[in-house]
């Protein structure tokens, strides 16, 4: 429950509603995001931290060690056969919370080629299975399109 201090009032808006409204802010936006240079953001993820992108992602790990709302995958500006043929070869994606509430990323799965509008979150380093340590470019995934089912 939030607290109030004493010279604050409520605005008598429900959570439902303030979604709506904002939602519209949010629409506007999409139809400003622009290709990823993908190098540039390879060579320095921070320097694009708050900027919204349109991409396409091919997702080589969605399971129990991202969660349910982030995962990994190849990007680039157009879809490939070949994920190999990704410029990008490695980001993290997350969406909603980032840990069970993410309605954006319903019906992805692992191997499902992705074209996602996000956000720019910097760099993210994390630990690797085999002991060493990786840093990426990291994306908030705001709306997805299902390009190809795996």
């Amino acid at each position: 429950m939030i607290q109030y201090g004493a010279t604050w009032a409520p605005t008598g808006i429900n959570a439902e509603e303030l979604a709506r409204q904002m939602g519209g802010c949010v629409e506007a936006k999409f139809g400003s995001a622009q290709p990823p240079n993908v190098d540039a953001i390879i060579k320095n993820p921070d320097a694009v931290n708050g900027q919204l992108f349109v991409m396409v992602t091919d997702i080589s790990q969605f399971d129990a060690a991202t969660g349910a709302c982030a995962f990994r995958g190849y990007w680039d500006t157009q879809e490939h056969q070949y994920n190999f043929d990704y410029a990008g070869d490695n980001a993290f994606f997350t969406s909603g919370d980032g840990f069970t509430a993410c309605p954006v990323l319903s019906g992805i799965d692992q191997n499902d080629v992705v074209r996602v509008w996000a956000l720019s979150k910097g760099s993210k380093s994390y630990a690797t299975q085999i002991g060493g340590n990786t840093t990426v470019p990291e994306f908030k995934v705001l709306r997805a399109q299902i390009i190809r089912k795996a």
